[in-house]
């Protein structure tokens, strides 16, 4: 978006990773800085972060627009998401159309608002087209590759119903799941089908390769910084909120 913006200049901030936005010093903004553009989108632990500065809104009276995974702290600001429900959603509908009816869910921490809304995508989609939601096939855990190991190994040496497809919030559980699967001999896709979500690079490279849906990050930061510019130019107003679409991504996994 730049490059066709020659008049404009852009710093780059890397905040810690623990404390994220609240270690940004809001003194040390340069009086003659035009707009903030921030992203809450640069690691899984973004959630330890204060989202949105203190005292950012009384301190820097210039446009910002944040790229978030989140929306309720942001009712009042400018910013640019996608809708991780119907997104969660999309992914479980391509999994219930290849005629899947047992279907397991690892999912991460749903006090996070993102999450909540991944589960409520599975919920909703499974309730759509009459299919149960069996609890036995239902796992917590966190967002990472351990949780959809262990998780699989767990479900397949316990009695018990089996599913025929497992659905996780994130790609890295998924890739945890194709792991297990690898150790138990349990060939995927033939016997069970992997979705994932995120749209991670990696997923092109593990095999099966994993079909997933990609959150749209590059479009949303293209967005972001054209609706930042449009602020700035007075072009629109704010409070601005544009949601993104996101892509379903078919590979051999599901």
């Amino acid at each position: 978006v730049l490059r066709g913006k020659p008049l404009y200049n852009c710093n780059v901030v890397v905040l810690p990773r623990e404390d994220g936005l609240s270690e940004l010093n809001l003194e040390s903004i340069p009086e003659d800085l035009a707009g903030l553009f921030i992203s809450c989108y640069c690691t899984h632990f973004t959630w330890n972060a204060g989202y949105m500065p203190a005292g950012l809104q009384s301190h820097f009276r210039k446009p910002v627009v944040y790229i978030t995974p989140e929306t309720k702290r942001f009712k009042n600001s400018n910013y640019v998401t996608f809708d991780n429900k119907e997104a969660f959603k999309k992914g479980v509908e391509h999994v219930i159309r290849q005629k899947h009816r047992k279907i397991a869910f690892f999912y991460g921490n749903e006090v996070f608002e993102e999450f909540a809304a991944r589960c409520n995508g599975f919920d909703e989609a499974m309730k759509d087209h009459g299919i149960p939601v069996i609890k036995s096939l239902l796992r917590k855990g966190n967002l990472h590759g351990e949780h959809g190991y262990k998780s699989t190994l767990d479900l397949f040496n316990k009695p018990g119903p089996r599913p025929t497809a497992i659905v996780c919030t994130t790609d890295e559980i998924a890739m945890g799941v194709i792991k297990a699967l690898d150790v138990l001999r349990i060939p995927c896709p033939k016997e069970v089908s992997v979705m994932g979500f995120d749209g991670l690079s990696i997923g092109h490279f593990v095999t099966p390769r994993l079909s997933t849906v990609a959150q749209p990050l590059r479009d949303m930061a293209r967005e972001g910084m054209s609706l930042l510019i449009d602020l700035i130019e007075k072009k629109v107003k704010g409070p601005q909120c544009r949601i993104l679409p996101s892509q379903l991504i078919v590979r051999e996994s599901a």
